[in-house]
């Protein structure tokens, strides 16, 4: 029994079953690094939450003062728990003086040695890894005076082993005006050990004209220019995580949102959810009290995105602004971006599966078969994993493309693309031996409904007996995009039930029309933890079984 027990996982490993939350590990940011606010319990909730997958954690915790003194403290409990897991601590020095006032202690060389020194000893004082400078508000003439500042305030930590990190505004080109003027980001980036370029604020909570806080063209705009100022290895793009609920009536009076709060608007006020592929963000609007509401917030693909444009630039690593912000499903996908991923006109371009080659396959919505808009609709890579066919016409003359779990149909009479019933496909092509080998139950020949749809569809669903198995099956997939979801839509997605939950191994396992799930009984070594609910990759068992034109499986250039 053991020995059979072996096999199966050595077989399910060589299939690389994925959860449905956890995309493949794939290359990732070397460094991610996470904005903590003191004043938000839910910032520190997220960073205790995730902490183990954080490098580097930014707390808000001090100020310099115009007199050259530090205000603020620190929290010695949470300071601890940080260093306990390994985790570097450089804290924000943030300036209380601005522009004119903070002029001389940039420029002054008794006061800048003055504020260096305060800063030095209070970085030894708690011994932290490094100190980010933060500094806002600084007037384009003190250019020079910020960039000596920096230099200075960097020797001196090298001098006792420890680093400088400089938080620098987002611009595309350089600068010698306005908020990004005073900043030399060459000149920064030779002196301190980290720039992290605060790639949002396109709109802010007083923009005249609602939309998205980091468009993606502009994101990846901005990352460029810094790119090519900044040395890879010390680059950390900044991205924001949060959203704007902008009252149409009022411009410029928007209310700050969490992922979780925009979710919660969603289910409160009836209204239109949609999805702005260029820019890479959601919008949705809706009325109140009479009133017309207009948000934009970031949600985990649009931040995905991000990530990947970071690791475009080969810039060492991320940092979220700020931690309690964010949806939960960022930290699920943090794994999921390589640097060979990128935006293609009306879609994005996979390398997952392209072998290593530099080829791989598109997702688009070319033609006006829109499958790379519900792709992302039904939650992109966490739910249907990476693409690996192109997309092609079947017999039946409905276009196809085929991921890791399921094969997406384009409906054009509906106008939206379904999952197609891939372990339907399988049985009628003779796998279901091959199926049941790897842990996959037989489908149940005859339920009694003698081809009564609705009688079908009753008794299948009582199947539906282990309590995980059938919260997944009718759980929203992608809340941040998908208002509202129902029974109806869980039967499109994936189909009925074809068999009974089925202990096999360290799992129980169902089967149903176009997937199969698993519910992990017991933890194994490099295989998802116990209790996790997880998909077979149905479209690789259909491309393994030769069910999928060649032509459609060859990789492809993105050009």
């Amino acid at each position: 029994m053991l020995f059979g027990r072996l096999l199966l996982f050595s077989v399910l490993i060589g299939l690389a079953v994925i959860s449905f939350t956890d995309p493949a590990v794939a290359a990732s940011p070397s460094e991610t690094w996470g904005f903590y606010v003191t004043y938000d319990p839910a910032s520190r909730q997220s960073l205790l939450t995730h902490l183990h997958q954080l490098n580097v954690v930014v707390p808000d915790y001090f100020g310099l003062t115009a007199s050259n003194a530090t205000d603020g403290a620190n929290d010695p409990t949470l300071d601890s728990a940080i260093k306990a897991a390994g985790v570097r601590l450089f804290p924000m020095i943030q300036n209380r003086a601005r522009f004119v006032a903070l002029s001389p202690t940039l420029n002054d060389p008794v006061q800048r040695a003055t504020a260096v020194s305060t800063l030095v000893n209070l970085a030894q004082r708690y011994r932290y890894d490094g100190l980010t400078l933060d500094f806002e508000g600084v007037s384009p003439d003190d250019r020079a005076g910020l960039t000596a500042f920096v230099e200075a305030l960097a020797a001196a930590l090298h001098a006792h082993g420890q680093q400088l990190a400089v938080t620098v505004p987002a611009s595309t080109g350089d600068m010698s005006t306005g908020w990004s003027g005073a900043f030399d980001d060459r000149a920064i980036g030779q002196a301190a050990d980290w720039v992290v370029v605060m790639a949002y604020g396109y709109r802010t909570a007083q923009s005249s004209q609602p939309g998205p806080i980091a468009p993606l063209p502009w994101f990846s705009s901005v990352t460029a220019h810094v790119a090519s100022e900044v040395l890879a290895e010390k680059l950390i793009i900044g991205i924001g995580v949060w959203g704007y609920d902008w009252n149409v009536s009022q411009p410029g009076k928007a209310n700050v949102l969490r992922y979780s709060d925009a979710l919660e608007l969603m289910s409160r006020y009836p209204g239109t959810l949609s999805y702005d592929t260029t820019a890479a963000s959601a919008r949705y609007s809706y009325q109140a009290h009479g009133v017309a509401h207009q948000v934009w917030f970031e949600d985990p693909s649009g931040l995905q995105q991000k990530i990947m444009a970071a690791l475009q630039v080969h810039a060492a690593g991320v940092a979220f602004w700020r931690l309690g912000q964010e949806p939960s499903a960022l930290w699920r996908n943090l794994d999921a971006p390589r640097v060979g991923d990128f935006a293609i006109p009306n879609g994005w371009f996979f390398t997952q599966t392209g072998g290593d080659t530099g080829l791989g396959y598109r997702v688009t919505d070319e033609g006006g078969v829109q499958f790379w808009s519900e792709f992302r609709r039904l939650g992109g890579v966490a739910v249907l994993g990476y693409p690996v066919s192109r997309r092609y016409v079947g017999t039946d003359g409905f276009t196809y493309q085929v991921f890791q779990r399921g094969v997406l149909q384009w409906r054009p009479e509906l106008g939206v693309a379904y999952l197609a019933n891939t372990f339907e496909q399988l049985s009628a092509a003779g796998q279901d031996n091959r199926l049941s080998a790897l842990g996959i139950p037989l489908p149940i020949r005859d339920d009694g409904s003698g081809g009564d749809w609705n009688r079908a569809r009753e008794t299948r669903l009582k199947w539906l007996t282990n309590p995980a198995i059938r919260a997944t099956y009718f759980a929203n997939p992608n809340p941040g995009t998908i208002r509202s979801w129902n029974l109806e839509q869980s039967i499109q997605l994936y189909g009925l039930p074809s068999s009974l939950p089925v202990q096999s191994g360290p799992f129980i396992v169902q089967r149903f029309q176009r997937v199969s799930l698993q519910l992990w009984t017991e933890n194994v070594p490099g295989m998802p933890p116990k209790g996790s609910v997880v998909g077979i990759l149905g479209g690789d068992l259909l491309k393994g079984a030769g069910l999928i034109p060649p032509e459609a499986v060859a990789p492809e250039s993105p050009f």
